[in-house]
């Protein structure tokens, strides 16, 4: 989508009746590309990628007046489609209750759908859902495991992550870990 200063000038009334209403039509549908009315077609048609724009303009209010009930709703349905940054930011709006009633279950669920498409973020935060036990049994082999896969992926607060669940966890279970997040990238390389 174009984003175009529109300016409308004296100039356009001393126009020719066809360049003034020519002007017009141009200035409105630049509008309308600016105010995401194109996004909100093509999401309500279903288009995952127009979805998730359109919910990034509710939650950070570009365009639209922010809403987090509006952002929930269409990180949801890019997030059912399959669109791994939708599926992380609605695990966080899960975390934080923002727009949604705080579920950290549900949080849990879409973070591991983004993680398993590679999200490395994602990856982070269910390591540190597991690690404090919130929306899962607390499991330092699965913390450190996600930890570990983030960490690959450059994220550095995994490597902090990894660090301090490492302190509390036994040389075995350290080992167990470190066979699961192997194995984790062997079969996901694709998505790393």
């Amino acid at each position: 989508m174009f984003l175009f200063n529109v300016h409308f000038s004296y100039s356009i009334i001393k126009m020719k009746p066809l360049y003034a209403i020519l002007g017009i039509i141009i200035s409105l549908t630049t509008l309308n590309g600016c105010m995401g009315f194109s996004d909100r077609k093509a999401a309500e048609q279903g288009n995952a990628g127009a979805q998730y724009s359109l919910a990034l303009m509710y939650k950070k209010g570009k365009g639209v007046v922010q809403d987090d009930k509006e952002a929930f709703k269409w990180f949801r349905k890019s997030a059912e489609q399959g669109n791994g940054e939708a599926q992380f930011l609605l695990g966080r709006m899960y975390v934080k209750g923002e727009g949604v009633v705080q579920d950290d279950k549900e949080a849990v669920k879409w973070y591991r759908k983004a993680a398993e498409q590679g999200h490395a973020n994602a990856q982070n935060n269910l390591g540190v859902m597991y690690a404090t036990g919130e929306g899962v049994v607390q499991d330092y082999v699965m913390a450190h495991k996600y930890f570990n896969i983030a960490a690959s992926s450059g994220v550095k607060s995994a490597h902090k992550n990894r660090d301090i669940v490492t302190k509390l966890m036994t040389v075995s279970q350290i080992e167990k870990a470190q066979n699961l997040a192997s194995e984790w990238m062997k079969t996901h390389a694709e998505n790393q």
